[in-house]
């Protein structure tokens, strides 16, 4: 009796704060906030971290209540089903035809059972997750933007001969032995779809990562804290940040969480970092060929601080910034709300899974993908840039394909100057783009690196894919 009290008190609650909201905010907005129905648990617990629940956030330009109360089910615009935590014994009895049915996922899709994902084709009307080809692309809420005003920065690093001295602080090291490392990794999972514990047991033949956590003997509490990475910040020079799966677009929060301190973040994923973070602010290390020459690299730029310190470079006009995930969705929903629009997702188990593409770090770094994989998003000057140094070459600016810098594709492929090869006609070009067969994009690779060599370029090749 006492919870069916507490249950109708809450529910009250939230009828008032929507009212209340929508009473107190109707000057300043026409949009009455819609009801976000959180329909199954997260990861089995009952709290959201990226949802306020039974509250209007007045920072989101639309209003949203976001709620577990199930009372609400009738009455709500969208009703929001988190991946992993899908039961389909647990589902709506009945779905109004004006409601939207979120998928929910910043997981990877190997998180999602595959029984599951057969038999969500024609449920989702709005999908939420890490892709860049979702509804909603979020990324863990975070989002780089630029300085409104530029400032110096500056990072002082001990070099690896000092490190560990005066350890001290949040890091607490269980084995009773100092160690001294270039690297640290912070992981929990030590058995994973993209192996990058393989890639780490070669990479600590080449120089030291201590390892904190499940798979290591070193630990920090509380883990993952901000405690943690800033004190990581101060005795290491760089944090690996290597995902458990490497599925397309998949990045978390271990690639933006060290960029927030001064430590380089080392990155092994599915995303093309690359147009998700600025120039010079992180390593990939899928650009090179073995764990073994990362760790050669990692070791050069760790002794000369000049060139250590220009990783951070990008933090004089560029910063980090939280973006609620939970607006992004609510001004979706208004904006198809006012619009009309309704989409539902067929082949979802294609969409999610298939077309993902998860692989793991041996796989990745064949040469024919790595060159392929550097050729897609090594940066080089634009057009413009260009234009100046080989007039005759580049007779004009004009590339829509190609922004401040562009990726060798772009310059090399997309750029109707660039058609070099009298014999290669632009028609088959694009189609070799296209084209889904390794043979095709091969052989469009090649006519971009002969046309790159014809202008002096330095670009990678099939015996050192790593080169810079």
């Amino acid at each position: 009796m006492a919870l069916r009290k507490f249950a109708l008190v809450k529910t009250c609650l939230v009828t008032i704060a929507l009212c209340t909201v929508y009473v107190t905010h109707r000057a300043a907005t026409t949009n009455r906030p819609l009801v976000v129905l959180l329909w199954t648990t997260w990861c089995g617990k009952e709290d959201y971290p990226y949802f306020k629940e039974d509250v209007v956030d007045p920072t989101c330009a639309h209003s949203c209540l976001f709620t577990r109360q199930r009372g609400y089910l009738s009455s709500s615009r969208a009703l929001l089903f988190h991946g992993k935590d899908i039961r389909m014994d647990d589902m709506p009895p009945r779905r109004s035809p004006d409601q939207s049915w979120i998928f929910f996922s910043l997981e990877p899709p190997t998180a999602t059972p595959v029984h599951v994902l057969r038999k969500l084709d024609g449920l989702f009307n709005v999908t939420m997750t890490y892709r860049s080809d979702s509804d909603v692309t979020t990324r863990y809420g975070y989002k780089f933007r630029a300085r409104q005003k530029r400032k110096k920065h500056r990072v002082t690093k001990r070099s690896s001969a000092e490190v560990s001295e005066n350890f001290g602080g949040d890091l607490e090291k269980t084995s009773g032995k100092r160690r001294k490392a270039i690297a640290v990794w912070m992981v929990s999972h030590c058995n994973t779809d993209s192996r990058r514990e393989t890639y780490v047991e070669r990479l600590r033949k080449v120089i030291g990562v201590d390892v904190f956590g499940k798979c290591g003997d070193l630990v920090c509490q509380p883990k993952a804290s901000d405690a943690c990475l800033r004190e990581a910040a101060r005795n290491y020079s760089f944090y690996l940040s290597f995902e458990n799966s490497l599925c397309r677009d998949y990045v978390t929060e271990k690639f933006y969480r060290p960029l927030l301190f001064d430590i380089v973040p080392v990155v092994m994923g599915g995303a093309n970092y690359s147009t998700l973070a600025p120039p010079g602010s992180y390593v990939d290390a899928l650009e090179f060929e073995s764990p073994e020459r990362l760790g050669e690299y990692l070791q050069e730029v760790a002794r000369q601080p000049e060139w250590y310190g220009s990783y951070f470079l990008w933090k004089e006009h560029t910063e980090l910034k939280y973006e609620s995930a939970a607006c992004k969705l609510c001004s979706k929903l208004h904006e198809d709300a006012a619009s009309g629009r309704k989409f539902t997702y067929h082949r979802f188990l294609e969409w999610f899974l298939e077309d993902a593409h998860c692989s793991n770090w041996e796989q990745v770094l064949t040469p024919q993908a790595l060159t392929l994989r550097l050729l897609q998003t090594d940066t080089y000057p634009n057009l413009k840039s260009l234009h100046a140094i080989y007039p005759d070459v580049f007779p004009n600016d004009a590339c829509p394909a190609c922004g401040d810098v562009s990726t060798l594709a772009h310059m090399l492929w997309e750029c109707k100057a660039m058609y070099t090869n009298p014999n290669t006609t632009s028609v088959r070009w694009e189609a070799a783009l296209r084209s889904s067969l390794l043979a095709d994009q091969l052989w469009a690779v090649q006519q971009a690196r002969g046309a790159a060599d014809r202008l002096g370029l330095t670009v990678p090749t099939w015996e050192s894919p790593a080169a810079r």
